[in-house]
């Protein structure tokens, strides 16, 4: 698959690169590096074509990137308190007992001309909505023993403006 993904691209994929930060991010919480990261590929890599999908491209290019790892399973549109967090990397903690950190993402998605209020507007929303699903007994069943951390993405057009914990 990376091979594929190398060719089709022409770009690299630094797997080892990705693997460090997703270990930090299990292990140590330290889990903004790797969604930097992530939208730095994005960045690179989208096409404006691509951006009429808008927050479905990028939840899906999100998920594309989780999915190559081995510390979670990536759960899109996870089923939490009458809602839906956008994703779930569930801890796959039969694998990794020790893993210390599970995540609920919420992404925003704001058009290229989108002023600094609807921004704003986007992300309060993502953190009422994180609350909401931090609380559900599905993600609190579905984290077992590990620390949950909400966590707000907020993308202007292809640009990660905002990253924050709830």
């Amino acid at each position: 698959m990376i091979d594929i993904y190398q060719q089709a691209t022409k770009l690299s994929l630094n797997v080892d690169k990705l693997n460090f930060l997703m270990y930090d991010m299990a292990y140590e919480g330290n889990w903004e590096p790797y969604f930097k990261y992530i939208a730095d590929r994005l960045d690179n890599q989208s096409s404006i074509c691509e951006f009429i999908e808008g927050e479905a491209h990028i939840k899906a290019f999100i998920l594309a990137y989780l999915g190559l790892n081995s510390y979670y399973i990536a759960r899109p549109e996870y089923e939490s308190n009458k809602g839906y967090t956008d994703i779930f990397p569930q801890p796959r903690l039969l694998q990794l007992p020790d893993m210390m950190y599970s995540y609920c993402i919420e992404v925003k998605y704001a058009k290229r001309d989108a002023d600094d209020a609807e921004i704003e507007r986007l992300a309060a929303d993502a953190k009422r909505l994180l609350k909401q699903y931090a609380a559900s007994e599905w993600i609190l069943q579905d984290k077992e023993s590990t620390g949950l951390k909400s966590i707000v993405l907020v993308f202007k057009g292809w640009k990660l403006l905002k990253v924050e914990e709830v």
